[in-house]
């Protein structure tokens, strides 16, 4: 990630928070000739995910006497996988269309904050910030850092029951028809590549027949 403050450049720069590594610093979004800059937080979603297949091979990290990863069981369990990465996509798509099209992305508020701390909804996923289908249609509540992790990096979630997942829902079907709207929105807005959008929708029907025992 590029950390640029307030710096007057000759440049297009996003500048991405996830949940899971918020500071009490915010860039302001500008549309100066000199300075073109937009500020996104990603709610729910943590600092790294701990078993991303392009990370080194713990016994890569060994070799180098680097401290290990913590691969710990309880962590493994209830790992979050919101996919962060379909939205870095989907930003450096944004970024493009900028430079080459001067087509400036839209501004989108910060996750929402009240007296210092973030704003949770009835499932426990915070408020606010870059939306995304995981947390607009969720089965599922997302913390960012998870507090049986003495690094509070990965992340932790739990899924619905299937009793609230049918108090929410209705039905497989109706989440599913709800779940692919949304994601279609995004990638006719750009958050997404058809190819990340095809991901997600099979993930919903993955989770949501393990939730509802189909």
């Amino acid at each position: 990630m590029i950390s640029v403050w307030r710096s007057e450049a000759d440049l297009t720069l996003f500048r991405l928070f996830v949940d899971g590594e918020l500071l009490n610093i915010q860039v302001p979004n500008s549309d100066t000739p000199d300075n073109k800059c937009r500020y996104y937080e990603i709610p729910g979603s943590p600092h790294t995910d701990i078993i991303c297949p392009v990370l080194c091979a713990t016994s890569e990290v060994e070799k180098t006497g680097a401290k290990m990863p913590n691969l710990d069981t309880r962590l493994l369990e209830h790992i979050n996988d919101m996919h962060v990465e379909y939205y870095v996509c989907g930003l450096l798509e944004k970024l493009h269309r900028w430079a080459t099209l001067q087509e400036a992305p839209e501004e989108i508020p910060v996750i929402t904050r009240k007296d210092g701390s973030l704003v949770f909804d009835e499932h426990g996923n915070a408020l606010g910030g870059l939306r995304n289908p995981y947390l607009d249609v969720p089965i599922a509540s997302y913390i960012a850092c998870n507090p049986d992790d003495p690094e509070g990096i990965c992340g932790r979630m739990t899924y619905f029951t299937k009793e609230t997942f049918l108090s929410l829902y209705g039905s497989r079907e109706a989440y599913l028809s709800r779940f692919d709207s949304s994601v279609d929105k995004q990638v006719e807005a750009h958050w997404l590549t058809p190819a990340n959008a095809a991901e997600m929708k099979a993930w919903a029907r993955e989770k949501s027949a393990a939730i509802c025992g189909e």
